[in-house]
């Protein structure tokens, strides 16, 4: 992530690291992600239809045409909740980026429209797996470390005012312990599932721009 390597932690500068997503369009096709409305942006987010390229895009940059922080890529061409996430490769041993590394997200549970979405990546010198659980409320879900159950982040969909989605991390997803491409394998998988089930319930859009807090 070259020149972009002070900015990235996606919300770890915080004791409490949140990001609140909100229309900026009459037509509610565009929108923000930050701490607050004020913050300025850091990131843009693209989202995509159709069935070549990823259908979420977390750009290094403000531009779309930035490269991809992160990207993902449904796992089926005939649907299906399953991705493909591309990250930035590990670092190799001279300090420089090694190849783009792709992680899957799987999803258990058949409580449609809200499966449970899975994924394993690095903490440390080990993997873990974590999971994204709908609970509560029809638009609230939790992302659990499953190797002890420990909540780790948490996002909603609201629909009050602009307001459209609020993402927190939340225990040692909130102390940056979990490292930063954990804390971008985070946002990326929560924003596709808050984007798959937009498309579900008829609400589509096709572009953003993520603001992260200082």
């Amino acid at each position: 992530m070259p020149d972009h390597q002070s900015r990235s932690t996606l919300g770890h500068r915080t004791p409490s690291p949140s990001f609140v997503v909100y229309s900026i369009s009459p037509t509610g096709r565009h929108y923000m992600l930050g701490e607050t409305e004020t913050k300025p942006p850091l990131y843009a987010v693209s989202f995509h239809a159709g069935w070549t390229g990823p259908d979420v895009e977390l750009h290094s940059g403000l531009n779309e045409t930035d490269p991809p922080l992160a990207t993902a890529k449904r796992g089926s061409l005939i649907g299906g909740d399953s991705a493909t996430i591309k990250l930035p490769g590990l670092p190799n041993d001279d300090g420089t980026s090694g190849e783009t590394v792709k992680e899957q997200v799987t999803t258990s549970g058949d409580d449609f429209p809200y499966p449970s979405y899975d994924f394993t990546i690095e903490v440390g010198s080990q993997r873990e797996k974590f999971e994204w659980q709908h609970v509560g409320m029809r638009t609230g879900w939790q992302l659990a470390r499953l190797s002890n159950n420990e909540a780790v982040a948490h996002f909603e969909w609201t629909n009050l005012t602009k307001k459209e989605l609020y993402f927190q991390f939340v225990g040692s997803g909130a102390t940056g312990a979990l490292g930063e491409r954990w804390a971008v394998m985070a946002v990326i998988t929560a924003i596709r599932a808050w984007d798959r089930v937009r498309r579900r319930q008829g609400s589509g859009t096709t572009a953003a721009t993520i603001v992260a807090p200082h």
